[in-house]
């Protein structure tokens, strides 16, 4: 097989998320929200414990109360924990790996979803300061 024919392989390459389009303005945010009653538009944080940027918005989110969930790609026992070294007040969940990457394909993101469960807003972020004024221009 040549370069040429290698290069053309990665190129045919298609994203299944694409396919999938689940993560899409307008659509039905596709995960049960454990015991929590979506009453208002909510701020959910797609945050992976692999990722360096997420791992230091961690601190910075605590700010933040009942409005906002935050959802990771570790085990219970981790979200646990940094719930109680952060003292959040916001409801923390946990997805498997190949679950959580199937959802997101960059991280963090943010996804605003309204009291039907239907997702307004979604975008990638890089710093804390992106997560304020996503909450902010949220309310």
């Amino acid at each position: 097989m040549s370069i040429k024919s290698i290069k053309q392989m990665f190129m045919n390459h298609r994203d299944i998320r694409e396919e999938m389009d689940i993560l899409k303005i307008g659509n039905v945010f596709p995960l049960f929200l454990e015991n929590y009653e979506l009453s208002r538009n909510t701020v959910v944080c797609f945050a992976s414990l692999y990722c360096k940027i997420c791992i230091d918005l961690l601190p910075g989110i605590s700010k933040f109360n009942q409005d906002f969930v935050l959802i990771t790609d570790g085990t219970q026992s981790d979200n646990e924990e940094i719930i109680k070294e952060f003292e959040y007040s916001f409801p923390v969940m946990s997805l498997n790996y190949d679950s959580f990457h199937d959802l997101v394909a960059l991280t963090p993101s943010l996804i605003l979803i309204d009291s039907n469960g239907i997702i307004q807003k979604i975008k990638e972020i890089d710093e804390i300061g992106e997560v304020s004024s996503f909450v902010e221009e949220s309310r």
